[in-house]
């Protein structure tokens, strides 16, 4: 049966991610109908909904087998005219709930029209709310405890929206290579954000609304978000070049690529239809990978005769791919 609506499953790989904001955000700039279906706890007070009259959410269905989900509807808030919340209420967890209790909240989700936003708290969803999303989105910092975590690693998001705290040591590259996803939103931290979510005035706040906007847009499928990068190896290192090289391959240009580490000059040693093909050419690199002269053997390999890295302005040299939009979001664990 064909769906009228489009759905936005969003969870943190860690406790403190941004998550609640995000989705929150997402859910309050857009301007369709929307429910947001908080099973987390904290998007639904950030908007404003919670529960004052009834503490009773949809966690509290969901610890409850006896009530039939067309009950859901009752406990809805509206925020306004085109935005709605199911909030989260005071009992149970989906992620520890009877698991034919989510596949009915599921369902149920799979019915509402517009679009569908679920704040899925902490840690990997629910496989049947999965299913029924029509993207996947983990929001992450750069959080090596996070990122580390075998249950996140294999969780296998659509995509990361990375919120981006200054002076870490791991890089979008590196998160995009350990969950095998892109990162398709970067949010700056701005504690003004916080600022406004602490005193009640996040309604207000237009600050995310660019940076949100693509997350709720359905034109944008995950089969037209790019696909992620594969890394071939960190330390290529090269007799005649100074420096170690990262070699990589890009499925949606498609390019087989030698970055310097350290200048982070770029150099395309060659054009592959598919990995296949890549791994054909790259065929005995875990032997050179650590090798002095390791580089040198790749190009050879490929037949290319690639200039010097090291100078800074090779004209055969591509130039080093632009960042990801920045936007302003202030999430703080103070």
């Amino acid at each position: 049966m064909q769906r009228d609506n489009h759905i936005v499953l969003m969870w943190g790989s860690k406790g403190g991610a941004g998550t609640s904001v995000t989705a929150a955000a997402a859910t309050l700039h857009e301007t369709k109908p929307v429910l947001l279906v908080d099973l987390d706890g904290d998007s639904a007070a950030i908007l404003g909904a919670d529960r004052a009259r009834s503490p009773i959410g949809v966690n509290d269905w969901l610890a409850h087998d006896d009530v039939e989900s067309a009950r859901l509807i009752e406990l809805v808030d509206h925020i306004d005219d085109k935005t709605a919340v199911l909030a989260a209420g005071i009992g149970g967890d989906a992620r520890y709930a009877n698991p034919e209790r989510v596949e009915q909240l599921a369902k149920w989700i799979a019915e509402q029209p517009g679009i569908v936003i679920i704040d899925a708290g902490t840690g990997p969803p629910p496989k049947a709310l999965v299913d029924v999303a029509d993207r996947n989105v983990m929001v992450t910092r750069a959080d090596y405890l996070a990122l580390s975590n075998p249950a996140v690693v294999a969780s296998h998001p659509d995509e990361i929206v990375l919120v981006n705290e200054p002076g870490r040591a791991i890089e979008q590259r590196d998160i995009e290579r350990a969950i095998n996803a892109p990162v398709n939103t970067v949010i700056d931290i701005n504690p003004s954000i916080s600022r406004s979510v602490d005193a009640g005035m996040f309604l207000g706040h237009r600050g995310l609304e660019q940076a949100t906007s693509n997350l709720t847009n359905p034109d944008i499928t995950t089969d037209g978000l790019p696909e992620p990068e594969i890394d071939y190896g960190m330390r290529w290192t090269s007799g005649t070049k100074d420096g170690s090289f990262r070699i990589s391959y890009n499925p949606g240009t498609p390019q087989l690529t030698a970055t310097n580490n350290a200048t982070h000059s770029t150099e395309i040693l060659g054009r592959y239809d598919d990995i296949a093909s890549v791994d054909r050419a790259l065929e005995g690199w875990a032997d050179k990978h650590n090798d002095e002269g390791g580089l040198d053997w790749l190009e050879e390999q490929v037949g290319v005769d690639a200039p010097d890295f090291d100078g800074p302005s090779m004209p055969q040299r591509s130039p080093a791919p632009p960042p990801a939009p920045s936007h302003d979001l202030g999430i703080s664990l103070a």
